[in-house]
C-alpha cells in the first residue's frame, strides 16, 4: 500500500535529493523520510480540515423549530425569533417529526395543550427516540395548572415559559441553551 501511495506522489521526487555515493540502505531511509513527511503533511491537512468543518458549524445559523396548534401563535414566535434563527413551524407533533426526520434543529419549542397529542406527549417521543433525545426542548404555553407543570418537569424539559412570552425572555432563555 506504501508503494502505491509512493508512486502516486513520485511526482513530487524533484524534491527528493539523494546524494552519491549512497547505498540501498540509504535510499530506503530516504524514502521511509519522504513517506514520514507525506503521511505528516496528510495528517496535518485531515485535522485542518476538521477544524474549518467545526468553524463552519459554529458560525451556522442556528435552528428552533416551534410546534403549537395556533397559526397565530406560531406567526408571533416566527416574527421574534427571525433575526437570530431559522425557524420552522409545525403545527402538531406528527408533522414535527416528519419534519425531524429530514432536517436537523437545534432547539424545540413546545406548546403543551395541542389536539391528538399534547406536548406532555411529543415530549415523551423526543426522548424515546435516540436520534431525537438530546434535542433541548422548551415548553411555551399558556397552561399553568400545577399538576400539569409536575408531569411536565418530571420529563426534564430545558424550560417552561408561560405565553405571552416576552421577546426579549424568549430569545434570553433559547441563547441559555443554543446561542
Amino acid at each position: 500500500e506504501e508503494c502505491k501511495v509512493f508512486q502516486e506522489h513520485a511526482v513530487y521526487m524533484a524534491d527528493f535529493a539523494i546524494e552519491k555515493p549512497i547505498t540501498a540502505e540509504g535510499i530506503k531511509r530516504r524514502i521511509e523520510i519522504f513517506m514520514g513527511e507525506l503521511r505528516q503533511a496528510r495528517e496535518e491537512q485531515e485535522a485542518m480540515k476538521h477544524v474549518l468543518e467545526l468553524i463552519k458549524e459554529q458560525q451556522r445559523r442556528k435552528h428552533v423549530l416551534v410546534i403549537d396548534d395556533d397559526p397565530g401563535m406560531l406567526k408571533i414566535i416566527k416574527e421574534h425569533l427571525r433575526e437570530n434563527y431559522d425557524v420552522a413551524t409545525a403545527i402538531s407533533g406528527k408533522i414535527a417529526y416528519k419534519f425531524l426526520e429530514n432536517k436537523k434543529t437545534d432547539l424545540i419549542l413546545l406548546d403543551y395543550e395541542m389536539p391528538n397529542e399534547s406536548g406532555l406527549q411529543v415530549l415523551q417521543n423526543l426522548r424515546n427516540n435516540e436520534e431525537l433525545a438530546s434535542i433541548p426542548v422548551l415548553f411555551l404555553t399558556g397552561i399553568n395548572d400545577r399538576e400539569k407543570i409536575k408531569k411536565v418537569m418530571m420529563m426534564k424539559p430545558q424550560g417552561y415559559l408561560l405565553k405571552p412570552i416576552d421577546k426579549e425572555k424568549l430569545l434570553g432563555t433559547i441563547e441559555q441553551f443554543i446561542g
